[in-house]
């Protein structure tokens, strides 16, 4: 090996070079650029937007009341009562009731609108189709004739105008039943992401409650979506995902499976404490 390579290593911090790289050069110019290469910083992904909630509620005649941060907002009086909550924890969730007062007080209008819109990305290789559980769960309640509302949930990838989730809850003016319950839900509805493009998700809700004229009337909305990397995916492992700042997006346990894991800590605690008194 010649006397610059020497001093070529020894500007990187390698004092003692092997013998075996002194009879291959080259295997030992391979070496120094794999070793420059590691030392490089790697490129990191871009932090997403925040999280941008927007919601208020309002009596008709009485004014209304708007939010731009996450929380609650209510107004009652004895025409009625509207509440509106927009949360990220435990999941990112829209949330509404309204709820007319009696007809002798006239005709009027009591409403409540959310919208939470939060960016997505799978994180890992870029350029890879990952496929992705979309699970929306989400119900909603009205009065016979004195209601009106929708919600729905929206996914669009960044630049496409197409949205690539598009589900709907139904409107009270388009048969949304008869027990005047209906509920939205995408059990774990799979959707192809594309690693590393960013995708803005649009959850709208809004209810109104209406007297007409002729009784009170009431409504509920609730949305609450959830998003995981099919468990199926071979590769599912190199991936993962990413969420707008604050976006939290922890599975709620159904209460029998709480109830099973609390029984279990249960029976492993007793034994643990059989153990404990054996001689």
């Amino acid at each position: 090996m010649k006397s610059h390579d020497l001093e070529l290593f020894r500007c990187v911090g390698i004092t003692r070079v092997p013998a075996s790289w002194r009879a291959r050069p080259w295997a030992a110019l391979l070496a120094l650029l794999l070793l420059a290469a590691a030392a490089l910083p790697r490129a990191q992904a871009q932090p997403l937007p925040a999280a941008g909630p927007y919601y208020g509620v309002g009596i008709e005649g009485f004014g209304s009341d708007e939010a731009l941060s996450f929380g609650s907002l209510t107004k009652t009086n004895e025409f009625g009562s509207a509440t509106a909550i927009v949360g990220t924890n435990p999941r990112p969730f829209v949330s509404l009731t309204v709820q007319s007062s009696d007809a002798s007080l006239g005709a009027h209008d009591t409403s409540a609108f959310g919208q939470l819109g939060y960016y997505v990305r799978v994180g890992g290789p870029a350029g890879v189709q990952v496929p992705v559980w979309v699970t929306a769960s989400g119900n909603i309640t009205y009065s016979d004739s004195n209601a009106n509302l929708n919600g729905s949930l929206k996914i669009t990838r960044q630049f496409f105008s197409t949205p690539l989730v598009d589900e709907q809850m139904c409107h009270h003016s388009l048969f949304c039943g008869t027990n005047f319950r209906d509920s939205f839900a995408l059990n774990q509805k799979e959707f192809l992401f594309e690693s590393g493009a960013q995708y803005y998700v649009s959850l709208v809700a809004q209810a109104t409650a209406m007297t007409n004229g002729g009784g009170s009337g009431h409504a509920t909305v609730f949305l609450d979506p959830y998003f995981e990397i099919a468990p199926t995916f071979v590769n599912a492992g190199a991936f993962s995902l990413e969420f707008s700042p604050g976006i939290v997006q922890s599975p709620v346990p159904e209460p029998a499976t709480l109830s099973m894991w609390l029984m279990a800590l249960g029976l492993s605690g007793a034994a643990g404490l059989r153990r404990r008194r054996r001689p």
